[in-house]
Order: C-alpha cells, then sequence, then structure tokens
C-alpha cells in the first residue's frame, strides 16, 4: 500500500531533521562556523536579502562562503571540506541530497547584426552550423550545452572557452561567435 511507504519516508524524513536541528543547536552552543560552498556567480543569483536571511537563519554561527567552481564545490562536500554546498544542477542523486533553489535560463548571445537576434527565442534548430564561446568544461552549463547539441543531432564548434562570463559577451558582441551563457550582465 502506498500509505505506508509514505509513511515510513515522513517518519525518516521527520526523524533527519530533528537530527539536524540538534547538530545546528550544537554548533550555536560552541561558537562555530558554517562553511558553505559556493558556485561562482551564484551569490550574484542569490542576492544580498537572501544570503542576509541565511545569515539570520543561522545567527549566531559564523556564516564562511567560499567560491568554487562546479565541479570543485561537489568534491568539497563530498570530502567534508565544506558543511554544504550551493551549486548548479544537476547532481547526482546517488551521492547528494538537493533542494532546488531556481531556475535560469541558457542565453544565446549575438551581435544586433545577427540574424538570430531579432528572434526572441532560438531553438537548437537554430543553433546548428553556428561557432559558439562558453564557459570551459569546470562549469556544467560547458557539458550540458554539448550533451544538448548532439541530442539535437549536430557536434557544435566550440571556438573558445573561458572562466570569465564577460569575455563570453565581449566575443560575442565582436561577432567571433555565439556567445553561450546563464547570465545575462548589463552591457552599455
Amino acid at each position: 500500500h502506498q500509505g505506508r511507504a509514505f509513511r515510513q519516508i515522513a517518519l525518516e524524513f521527520r526523524e533527519l531533521h530533528h537530527r539536524m536541528q540538534i547538530n545546528i543547536g550544537r554548533l550555536r552552543n560552541e561558537g562555530k562556523s558554517i562553511r558553505v560552498g559556493v558556485t561562482m556567480g551564484v551569490l550574484l543569483e542569490m542576492g544580498h536579502g537572501a544570503l542576509n536571511s541565511l545569515r539570520e537563519s543561522l545567527s549566531p554561527l559564523t556564516l564562511e562562503l567560499v567560491d568554487m567552481m562546479d565541479y570543485t564545490c561537489e568534491r568539497a562536500v563530498e570530502n567534508a571540506e565544506v558543511d554544504f554546498g550551493i551549486t548548479v544542477a544537476p547532481l547526482d542523486p546517488v551521492r547528494f541530497f538537493e533542494v532546488p533553489l531556481k531556475r535560469r535560463s541558457i542565453y544565446a548571445v549575438v551581435p544586433q547584426e545577427h540574424p538570430l537576434a531579432e528572434k526572441n527565442q532560438v531553438t537548437f534548430a537554430d543553433l546548428r552550423g553556428e561557432s559558439f564561446i562558453l564557459a570551459n568544461n569546470n562549469f556544467k552549463i560547458y557539458h550540458s550545452f554539448l550533451e544538448k547539441c548532439e541530442a539535437n543531432g549536430f557536434q557544435p564548434n566550440v571556438l573558445a572557452t573561458t572562466m570569465e562570463t564577460m569575455v563570453i559577451y565581449t566575443r560575442s558582441r565582436q561577432g567571433q561567435g555565439i556567445g553561450i551563457s546563464s547570465d545575462l550582465p548589463f552591457i552599455g
């Protein structure tokens, strides 16, 4: 019966929540800090209010934020170098428990003269035959983009990769290729 299975899961969840509360209480009494691995760019996306809310909820614990790349953050969580991580999906559900916080769009960045600039939404079919500039293979967007292109029947021509979002935008605006990014900075 399904109800019994859900009841067991609910009881396990309640026990886990209780143990977490006990451990957080213990850490508060010991005046410890909590180290949080944060994937590059996530702090900007979270915003100041969400960060302050997290700090307040953990008070009087000190919140120590450690900027990392996507896969480095996962390894740091696994190796207990940080207490938890705030990173980018997808995550391996066998290795990690995840709570989705936000979904973001992926953007194709082109100069205004490019034919795709007139479209409100770009499909992978539109991208076939184009050249790309994107984040390097330390970031999940790189692997996700390549997988999506292959799933849509083509191998993308990656002209350049970088760790810097602004490089993607600058080179794309100069007509050097289509930039692929989940960040959309304000550019004058």
